[in-house]
């Protein structure tokens, strides 16, 4: 299997000229301007400049990506915070579009996720309108993204959230086996767990 830091060389093709790689305690971070084309929307071609920071423990932690030029406006509507990081959609939503995409390498998040995401944008601020419709944003997209993952309704999730929830419970999706031998496969109970704070949170302040 290739090592992580290999697997984030492969893609220095993605670049233009040769991007910078470097080891900052337990990350690596990646930085250069990264080509943006998608087969069929060629006219949207365009180069962004990028700092990518990669855990060491990826795919169990997923990377964090900056755009760091301004060309992408600092608004929600482009999925896009005030330091330029860019949304993907709720890290739930990813764990599962990388299962689903046997998603397994660097070079694979960055092709089918990241590059992917500055074309949606890209096609955004053209055509006034994205080529798929992005997920909500916020708490409230959070969950609307395990209502969907593990097809469950809020009171379903309501009452899984009245208990601290652990790998050896039994799965969200009603499989009635272990959520470590179901979707626990391939997404973290720590992921679970902290988004599971954050939704009560987003709860009792609605009550």
């Amino acid at each position: 299997m290739i090592g992580l830091e290999s697997d984030i060389k492969s893609t220095f093709v993605c670049f233009e000229d040769n991007p910078v790689l470097r080891k900052d305690g337990k990350e690596y971070v990646l930085e250069g301007k990264l080509y943006c084309c998608v087969k069929g929307y060629e006219e949207l071609y365009d180069v962004f400049n990028v700092v990518i920071v990669v855990p060491f423990n990826f795919p169990n932690l997923l990377p964090t990506v900056f755009e760091k030029d301004g060309k992408i406006p600092r608004n929600v509507d482009c999925h896009m915070n005030k330091e330029g990081q860019c949304c993907f959609g709720t890290n739930i939503v990813l764990f599962d579009y990388m299962h689903r995409k046997n998603i397994l390498s660097f070079r694979q998040f960055l092709e089918q996720i990241i590059i992917v995401h500055f074309f949606q944008v890209k096609h955004f601020l053209v055509k006034g309108q994205w080529p798929q419709k992005p997920e909500e944003h916020f708490t409230r997209g959070l969950i609307d993204s395990y209502k969907r993952i593990f097809n469950i309704t809020d009171n379903d999730l309501r009452k899984i959230l009245s208990g601290k929830f652990k790998r050896y419970n039994k799965c969200l999706c009603k499989s009635n086996r272990r959520f470590d031998k179901c979707h626990g496969k391939y997404i973290p109970v720590e992921q679970i767990q902290q988004d599971f704070k954050t939704i009560i949170a987003y709860l009792q302040i609605r009550r």
